[in-house]
Parts: structure tokens; C-alpha cells; sequence
């Protein structure tokens, strides 16, 4: 198992309240950073000047990169065909993203996303870095590539660690990740957190206890998102000792 260095860890502790944010930077958000303790953004869309003027405003600044999707189509040229995940024969394309799916077990592959959160992230001093992509759904038909894919993701994970190892590294949760994803990272993102959800649904209880079980004895960040107001999932996220956001409108609306 991984353990960030102490100062980042307490740095991470202080982390009261947080909020998602995909859109373009924008002049409020230095108006409300009194208000914000971290911040999860799209680093493609930021400068090394525009991070760390809001970072002088006290908030810690999270980067979140798709390691599923093709995560950068102006080099396309930098791919090689094993780095896309072909399923009888051909590629796989994401039609709401136009993006194709790309193959985690490719060493060539983790080399160039290696790249990207050197690029993205550490050139530009992000505080964390967020890798959303989710395995267990695109592949849930699949098992046998599913373990292959998981393979390669952990893979992947320790090379992060190993590199970075000042870099607190978030995840994207939902009720189908493994167990052993815990033990690669400092913390999750679980969107579409409701607390009737625990009751309806054996895979979100199950998920709920998964976390608990591994956050008795070790250090995790869990950050919860609501897509709908409900007072119940927000105390009971805060009682859990998880951060709670809800988002309102769209994650590309300020």
C-alpha cells in the first residue's frame, strides 16, 4: 500500500468542503475562493499563472484527467494501434464524447498518459490529480477483459505513485470498483451519492461497506456528489465523514 507523506496527508485533512467545476476559468471563481477548500477542475483548460493565482487564494487545486477516453485528439500521431482497445476488429468509439476507448494494458499507452499528468498536471502545479474512466461499466458484459483491463489500471496507478509520489491521486467511484482500487489511491469521487440508494440497492450498500471497511485503518478522502437535494444523503455523508457537494446545474456552470 501507498502512504503520501505526512505534510500532504494533514494538508488533505484540512479539506472541509470542495466543488466541481468543468468550464472555462472565470473571475468568480477568485471571488468565491474564501468559500472553496478544493477545487476539481479540467487542467486543460488552465494555465500555470491561472492555478496558481487561485491557489493564492487558499484552495487546493485537483486535475482531472480520462484515462479511458483518448484524453488528447490534437496527437493523434503519438498513438500506436495498440493503444486502442479493438473489439472484433475495430475500434471503439464513444458517441457522446467522440472519443475513442482506449487499452490500459498497453505499457505504450500508460507511457503517454504518464505524459499528459506530466503536461497537465505537474507542469502546471496542481495539488492532486483525479483519473475518472470507468472500467467496471464499459466492460461489465466482459469479464475477461475486465481483469485485463483492471490489470493494466493498477498497473498504471503504482506507476503514478512510484513516479509522483507527492501526488495525491482521486479516483472515480462507483458501486461496481474493486476493493483493491483503495489501496492505489488517496481518494475516491462518488457521484450520484443518495442515501436511498443504500436501502433500494444491494451493489450500493455493498459499495458503502466496502469503503467503510477499508477507511477504519487507513487514510481516504471520499468525496460524494448529489445531482439531486436531499438533506438525508447529506447528513449521512457527514456523519460517514465524507465531503458532500451538490451540483445544482451543470459542472461546466459556475
Amino acid at each position: 500500500m501507498f502512504l503520501l507523506p505526512d505534510i500532504v496527508k494533514e494538508r488533505l485533512e484540512k479539506v472541509k468542503n470542495y466543488r466541481v467545476y468543468f468550464g472555462e476559468p472565470v473571475r468568480e471563481m477568485r471571488e468565491d475562493a474564501k468559500k472553496i477548500d478544493m477545487l476539481i477542475v479540467d487542467p486543460y483548460l488552465y494555465t500555470k499563472k491561472q492555478v496558481s493565482e487561485l491557489q493564492k487564494q487558499g484552495i487546493l487545486l485537483i486535475g482531472s484527467i480520462n484515462i479511458i477516453e483518448m484524453p488528447y485528439k490534437e496527437h493523434l500521431e503519438d498513438y500506436e494501434e495498440e493503444d486502442y482497445y479493438i473489439e472484433e476488429g475495430e475500434k471503439v468509439l464513444m458517441l457522446d464524447t467522440a472519443s475513442y476507448v482506449m487499452n490500459l494494458p498497453s505499457p505504450h499507452y500508460r507511457y503517454l498518459l504518464m505524459k499528459e499528468i506530466s503536461e497537465q498536471i505537474i507542469k502546471k502545479g496542481f495539488n492532486g490529480v483525479l483519473f475518472v474512466g470507468e472500467i467496471n461499466e464499459i466492460w461489465q458484459g466482459n469479464r475477461k477483459e475486465q481483469l485485463k483491463q483492471e490489470k493494466g489500471y493498477f498497473s498504471f496507478l503504482r506507476q503514478v505513485k512510484n513516479r509522483f509520489k507527492m501526488l495525491p491521486i482521486f479516483v472515480q467511484w462507483n458501486p461496481y470498483c474493486k476493493y483493491d482500487t483503495l489501496f492505489h489511491v488517496d481518494g475516491i469521487v462518488w457521484e450520484y451519492f443518495q442515501f436511498d440508494d443504500f436501502l433500494e440497492f444491494p451493489e450500493e450498500l455493498n459499495a458503502l461497506r466496502t469503503i467503510y471497511r477499508y477507511k477504519k485503518d487507513n487514510f481516504l478522502m471520499v468525496c460524494t456528489i448529489a445531482m439531486v437535494k436531499s438533506i438525508k444523503s447529506e447528513e449521512f455523508a457527514k456523519r460517514m465523514g465524507f465531503l458532500y457537494y451538490q451540483e445544482n446545474h451543470d459542472f461546466r456552470d459556475w
